[in-house]
Formats: C-alpha cells, sequence, structure tokens
C-alpha cells in the first residue's frame, strides 16, 4: 500500500497486472475497489477467468471485503469465429457481469505498445481506438451508478 500513497487525490488509478496469480496481483487486489477482468473468448480463457473469480472471492472474503467485479472485458474478438460467439453466449450466462464493448483483434495494439503510445493516440481512426473509448464511457457509466 505504501506504493500507491503518492496516487492520492486521483478519481481513477488503473493497475494493470500480469495474467498470472504472483503477489503483484494479490496486492493489487488488495488495495482495488473494483476489478475489471480482460479475457479472450475461448475455452481454455474461461477456465481461467472462473480460476480468477474464485481467487477475487478469497480476496474479498479474507482481504478485501470492498473489491468487487465491475466486468469482464472481451479482448480479441471477432464475431466470425464461431468459439468466440460460442464462449460469449456461454460467459453471459455466468453471474458475472460483461461489458458491453468488446476489444476486437488489430495489429496496431502491439504497434502501438512497441512505440510506447496508447492506441487512441498511435492511431485514432482505428476501429479498436474507438473501441477502447466506448469501453472509457461504459467504465465512467458503471462508476457513476
Amino acid at each position: 500500500m505504501n506504493a500507491l500513497a503518492p496516487l492520492q487525490g486521483y478519481d481513477i488509478v488503473i493497475i494493470d497486472t500480469p495474467p498470472s496469480l504472483s503477489l503483484l496481483t494479490v496486492n493489487a487486489l488488495a488495495a482495488a475497489d473494483y476489478v475489471i477482468i480482460p479475457t479472450l473468448p475461448q475455452a481454455a480463457d474461461l477456465r481461467g477467468l472462473q480460476l480468477i473469480t474464485g481467487t477475487i472471492d478469497d480476496i474479498k472474503q479474507a482481504i478485501n471485503p470492498q473489491l468487487r467485479i465491475m466486468g469482464v472485458l472481451i479482448t480479441q474478438y471477432s464475431e466470425r469465429l464461431n468459439h468466440h460467439r460460442e464462449a460469449l453466449e456461454l460467459l453471459k450466462g455466468w453471474d458475472i457481469p460483461v461489458f458491453d464493448t468488446m476489444i476486437g483483434r488489430t495489429v496496431k495494439a502491439a504497434e502501438s505498445a512497441g512505440v510506447g503510445r496508447p492506441l487512441v493516440d498511435y492511431m485514432p481512426g482505428n476501429k479498436r481506438s474507438y473501441e477502447y473509448q466506448e469501453l472509457g464511457k461504459e467504465i465512467l457509466q458503471w462508476l457513476k451508478q
């Protein structure tokens, strides 16, 4: 928590952790109010999603009772792929919130990360940039509730 002390006065702080259950991830969950869980829409990732939601429940009970899942963010989605559509339908049947906004695939995201710029600045006209902006609006709307 000491590492977060200088961040006083901000409305929102995003802590992006690796997709593993490391000490960093546990500490981030202990400090967080809300969790956004990005996942790919496929069977193996949905199994991982079940594991992380169990971990979040454990941390909520033992360390941080205020911790809430804001939603699952579907990334690299392609509506042309049957297994993506099927995974999405399966996920929507679970008792977990799912963002309406989904982020599709693009190589431009990797390129923007390579040059150290957000996609919305690197390629503002890219469809994925628009999706990230829509996600931001959805998150802000959720926080207002």
